[in-house]
């Protein structure tokens, strides 16, 4: 099984330093709900990976040793008359010896070095969604300052086509421009104009923030690919790499129990 592992884990880390020729500059696409939800998954994924990993190797130190402890009581003979008339099978003997090498190894292998790669990877992940959750919020701005500018849009459009169709009065046209005003006339078209320039002020403020925003989604967006690469590259092959390493130091040396156990049965 550690053998299988480590040979799967060599391959993984070869696919994985392959992204260091990998650039932020790559794709510029902005970050998607979808995308956000499954940075969380793999952050969570990553943990409990992390947490199982450590279980995996104390449980399996703990049944080894158990496991010996029970060998060990079962050669242990009931009474004294036994322990003259018979001997202990040779075949229980090797089996304790052979699971208390057993649990020597794993007592010597240690798994720190895996556990802190994963958990850095996690760290990375962890970092990564903070900037995609930041990169979305500025997205919902950006739509809503831009839903914003289409209703202002909308409502100057109107009050334009209301004031040429009523306020503007017939004298104000060339053929009529000498043609006396009334003060209603006069006082209808300044409220008009200044609703209007109003307006216009708003919609003004409203495109200026618009583009602000988008320049800080442009900046966020950019932020997001910088902190996915970087995490990657530098956090994933090191955890490849460790487990490559923990899983064939265990394979060579489960290997030398068994080859040593072998030659014990040979002498």
């Amino acid at each position: 099984m550690w053998r299988a592992t480590r040979q799967h884990h060599e391959a993984q880390c070869l696919i994985a330093q392959q992204l260091r020729g990998l650039s932020s500059r790559t794709s510029m696409d902005p970050t998607t709900e979808i995308h956000h939800e499954a940075t969380r998954a793999l952050e969570a994924a990553m943990s409990a990976w992390c947490a199982a990993l450590g279980h995996v190797a104390k449980h399996q130190r703990d049944y080894v040793h158990a496991l010996h402890g029970w060998l060990k009581l079962t050669l242990v003979p009931i009474s004294r008359a036994q322990a003259q008339v018979s001997s202990s099978s040779p075949v229980a003997v090797e089996l304790a010896d052979f699971v208390d090498r057993w649990g020597k190894v794993l007592d010597r292998a240690h798994c720190a070095e895996v556990l802190k790669s994963i958990k850095n990877f996690a760290g990375a992940t962890h970092a990564l969604y903070a900037h995609q959750s930041d990169e979305l919020r500025v997205a919902r701005r950006v739509r809503q300052y831009s839903r914003e500018l289409d209703r202002k849009s909308r409502m100057l459009r109107q009050v334009e086509s209301s004031y040429y169709d009523s306020y503007v009065p017939a004298g104000f046209s060339m053929w009529n421009r000498g043609r006396h005003w009334r003060d209603e006339d006069r006082m209808q078209v300044h409220h008009a104009r200044n609703e209007v320039a109003r307006r216009k002020e708003e919609i003004a403020v409203c495109r200026r923030m618009l583009e602000d925003e988008m320049r800080r989604h442009a900046k966020a967006i950019d932020g997001t690919r910088a902190a996915a690469v970087t995490g990657v590259q530098g956090t994933l092959p090191a955890v490849f790499q460790a487990m490559a390493a923990f899983s064939a130091s265990l394979a060579n040396a489960l290997e030398a129990v068994c080859r040593q156990g072998m030659g014990s049965n040979v002498q």
